[in-house]
């Protein structure tokens, strides 16, 4: 049976609650407006502690930088599934099975819905552009095998024969999550 939005949600909702919440900071609410007659009332909320409370955050985040990218990547592999689902295509529940269900029709040029993804191209550059959805299948493996170097906000992953498969500092996998999820609304 083919994968759906539904199946999308149900699955990995909790997921993006997840990267939401990390990829947040703390701020102040926007000002409150209202009117009463002819009286306007403005309320500001100012937290003295803003920026420090935000650097704590950022700070936190830093630590787990490892578990961003899982996440974020199990989330980033659904979204083929979902693509795979829409040419009528199924695969069983590792990620290595979309790849192997994907990888011929992508191949053929048989591909020919890629919602979430807007058109062809931009499917093409997460699928082994930009991302390359074999490399970071291979890279979250290794973290969740504890195989990989985290240092100074940095995470290099290896495969086991020393190749580098990723090597992407802070800003890469903030950026990727954030992309991640943006694509993910739209399912």
């Amino acid at each position: 049976m083919p994968f759906t939005s539904t199946d999308f949600h149900d699955l990995l909702d909790p997921d993006l609650w997840v990267i939401e919440q990390i990829l947040t900071l703390p701020s102040d609410p926007e000002p409150m407006i209202t009117h009463k007659g002819g009286t306007v009332h403005i309320e500001i909320t100012d937290t003295v502690a803003m920026p420090q409370m935000q650097e704590a955050v950022t700070e936190y985040r830093r630590r787990i930088l490892p578990v961003i990218f899982i996440v974020s990547q199990k989330v980033y592999a659904e979204l083929f599934r979902l693509v795979l689902g829409q040419c009528g295509g199924s695969a069983g529940d590792r990620q290595v099975d979309v790849e192997r269900a994907i990888t011929p029709l992508a191949s053929a040029g048989l591909i020919t819905m890629f919602h979430p993804f807007p058109d062809a191209a931009t499917f093409q550059s997460w699928w082994s552009g930009r991302y390359s959805y074999t490399t970071l299948r291979l890279a979250r493996n290794q973290v969740v095998h504890s195989s990989y170097i985290f240092t100074g906000g940095r995470l290099t992953i290896t495969d086991d024969s020393g190749g580098r498969l990723l090597d992407w500092a802070e800003a890469e996998i903030l950026s990727f999550a954030n992309e991640v999820l943006r694509l993910s609304k739209k399912v």
